[in-house]
């Protein structure tokens, strides 16, 4: 399958995938294809973590059954944020301590795992508790990370970055990007998108027939279709 094959290609490369596609073109396969080639090509990672919206748990965990895949299935709802480090006087260092609030501290109670598969993950767009704890998780163990959604963007470029970002760094993720870093890169996109709909919105105002001024040229530079194939 060329996009499985596509998708192992970049997590090898940048740590990880995203796979974002309209409802009903097979991304859950994708997704559990993706973690079995995971298992099988990095045997000592561990067995991997789903994440997902706790309606599609039944779902996930029939997958996991049918791939053989192993993995511990959480909705996305049971995660925790990460609890703050306490100082430890008999052992004299920090260690965490319970997690804020309801829910699982992902650190706590799956330190183990491989590959983290994200569904839905334009649910993590948003700084919120249940984001916090998965990019805590991720920044503290080297995992292969899938993400997957049919609704990547919401209100703008800024929606990705928050996502990527789970598995990529600002500036050392290897991309053909101008400008280099990431925060940069797509706050230059949203600046260009909402300078769009305003102009939009502008020449639906204005009277036929009337001049309107050129749009300027964006401050962002898209990756060409050869660089996003090698990459």
């Amino acid at each position: 399958m060329d996009a499985v094959r596509r998708g192992l290609a970049m997590i090898d490369a940048h740590g990880g995938c995203y796979v974002g596609d309209v409802v009903g073109l097979g991304k859950t396969f994708i997704g559990a294809e993706l973690l079995r080639q995971l298992r099988i090509s990095y045997p000592h990672d561990g067995p991997p973590l789903i994440l997902c919206p706790a309606g599609l748990k039944p779902m996930w965990e029939a997958f996991n059954e049918r791939f053989a895949l192993g993995a511990e299935v959480v909705s996305h709802s049971m995660i925790a944020a990460p609890s703050d480090p306490e100082y430890d006087e008999e052992t004299g260092r920090y260690v965490d301590s319970a997690p804020l609030g309801h829910g699982i501290n992902l650190v706590q109670q799956f330190p183990n795992r491989g590959p983290v598969l994200v569904d839905e993950a334009h649910n993590f767009r948003n700084v919120n508790q249940r984001s916090r704890g998965l990019r805590n998780y991720l920044e503290r163990g080297d995992h292969k990370v899938a993400l997957l959604s049919a609704t990547p963007q919401n209100l703008g470029p800024m929606d990705i970055y928050r996502q990527l970002t789970l598995f990529l760094d600002d500036t050392d993720h290897g991309l053909n990007l101008e400008p280099v870093s990431l925060e940069a890169y797509f706050q230059a996109a949203q600046r260009w998108m909402e300078y769009r709909v305003d102009y939009e919105n502008y020449l639906a105002d204005i009277k036929p027939g009337t001049a309107a001024p050129m749009a300027p040229r964006r401050h962002c530079r898209l990756p060409d279709r050869a660089s996003r194939g090698r990459r």
